[in-house]
This record gives structure tokens, sequence and C-alpha cells, in this order.
């Protein structure tokens, strides 16, 4: 059971972190380097042609994987907001990724209590791989970063769920 000490601790850690990720990536803001590339302008493309109610798409143009609905609809809601633009294309895969950020920190809470969500917390922001990957439009890394953490902070509760259920009735003959 989760108690208000344990509420507030992951409420501070998770505006703490939240405040952390924006402190960490502002060399990029700051520096000039929001240019997309080839990739993240397809995916710039599909997310204006979803904020203007064209096509919903669903994976990567031209390619039958790439779950790219997640990026672009973050990116499309971030176009109706601020307009497209370079700097609202990072903007929305960030948020994205803090999304799944936010998940990861729950998930090492329920696994490994305040030491284990701390880690993850830090361990995610300064990890070298995502400080320039959680903020680039791909068609899927950010996506599958973020419903990982969602997976991983569900388990525990399906765990906790098939070990507590009664098991089924037997039938002896």
């Amino acid at each position: 059971m989760e108690t208000g000490r344990e509420r507030r601790f992951l409420i501070a850690l998770i505006a703490s972190g939240l405040v952390a990720i924006a402190l960490s990536r502002s060399p990029q803001w700051l520096g000039g380097q929001l240019f997309p590339d080839g990739d993240e302008s397809i995916v710039a493309l599909m997310a204006k042609h979803f904020a203007e109610g064209r096509e919903v798409p669903v994976f990567f143009w031209g390619q039958s994987y790439g779950l790219t609905f997640f990026e672009a609809a973050f990116a499309a809601v971030s176009f109706r907001i601020f307009g497209p633009s370079d700097a609202a294309l990072k903007a929305a895969l960030l948020c994205l990724w803090a999304v799944g950020w936010c998940f990861y920190v729950l998930a090492a809470h329920r696994w490994a209590g305040r030491r284990g969500a701390l880690l993850a917390a830090v361990a995610f922001i300064v990890c070298p791989g995502w400080a320039i990957l959680s903020m680039k439009a791909r068609g899927g890394p950010v996506t599958a970063f973020a419903f990982t953490g969602i997976v991983l902070w569900l388990m525990p509760r399906e765990i906790e769920a098939a070990t507590t259920d009664p098991p089924p009735p037997t039938t002896t003959q």
C-alpha cells in the first residue's frame, strides 16, 4: 500500500526530475541543435497532416513497420498549439519521452522502493544515449521507451493479481 509519505516522495522526485530533464536538454535548445534530420522531417510532415485532419498515420510513411502514431500525435498536438516548427517537434518528443521516464520511475519504485526510483530517475536523465534520442522523432524509439515504462509499471500489479487470485476449481474423478 502506498502511504502519503511515499506519494509525496514520488511527487517530489518526478517534479524535480522533470526540471532536471528540461535543464539537461537545454544545451540542445540553446545551442542551435534543433534542426531535424530526414526521418524527423517525415514524422513532422506526418504530424502536420494529422494536425490538419488530413490523415492519421500509423506506420512511418512508406513502411509497414515503425509505429509512428504516438510520435506524430504528440507532434500534431504541439503543432496545433505552437505552430509547426523544429522546436515544437522536439518539445513534443521530449514530452512523450518524459511520460515514459515518469512510468520508469514509478515502476522502479514498485519494484525496488525509494532507492530504485531515485536510481532510475537519475540514470535515465543522465544516460548519454537518451540525451539526444529523447528529442528525436524517428518513428519508434521514443514510443518504445514510453510504452516499456508503462508495461514495467503495470507488471507488479498483474503479478500480484495472478498470485493472489484463488486457483481455479478442480474436479476429481
